[in-house]
């Protein structure tokens, strides 16, 4: 356990690529080892498909909006993987989820000025519908059924006196949106200029 970092890990190590079987012999695959770890690719997977390495949930549902790194470098374009290197020429890679480390920078969530005060009543999907935000506190499991449930936020706004203190610090480093436009990944496409 790592006690200076929030990051959570998975490291696929080269004793797991030489010995488990993969599909394709795309290194990647192994990342579904993680049980956080999700595949939603649903086309017909093969080693040059350079959607599949993308297609996959890491703590949550980031289909195409992780980063791929080779030697610390991103090799990911827009929501395609460029390249998925053979499985022989792989030592060892991590799979990591709730990364706040600003040298990873690519994220899946974008945050506007309303939802740094805890106001998502105007954060919308592609298709300009409300994300609905639950509250983690009213979850009710349904042990018959096997389901749970949430009561949305009033008003889809989560008060500040619940918000963490160590994350309220956080949000102060993190620079704003740079362009005035309609949906939050819109809002951070223009390059960052001080």
């Amino acid at each position: 356990m790592q006690f200076n970092t929030s990051t959570r890990e998975l490291t696929i190590d080269r004793q797991m690529l030489m010995d488990l079987p993969v599909k394709v012999r795309n290194p990647f695959t192994h990342a579904l080892l993680d049980p956080a770890v999700v595949s939603r690719y649903t086309a017909e997977q093969n080693p040059f498909f350079m959607w599949s390495p993308s297609h996959i949930g890491v703590g949550g549902n980031t289909t195409t909006k992780n980063d791929l790194l080779l030697d610390g470098a991103p090799i990911q374009v827009g929501p395609k993987d460029s390249y998925s290197p053979p499985m022989d020429a792989v030592q060892e890679f991590p799979v990591q989820q709730n990364s706040v480390d600003a040298e990873f920078g690519h994220s899946a969530t974008m945050i506007t000025d309303l939802q740094r005060i805890g106001d998502f009543s105007r954060t919308l999907t592609k298709t300009g519908v409300l994300k609905t935000i639950y509250d983690p506190t009213t979850t009710v499991l349904d042990v018959a059924n096997n389901t749970s449930t949430r009561m949305p936020f009033p008003g889809n706004i989560i008060s500040q006196s619940r918000f963490d203190p160590t994350s309220k610090r956080i949000l102060q480093d993190l620079w704003g949106p740079n362009r005035r436009v309609r949906t939050s990944i819109q809002a951070f496409v223009e390059a960052h200029h001080t």
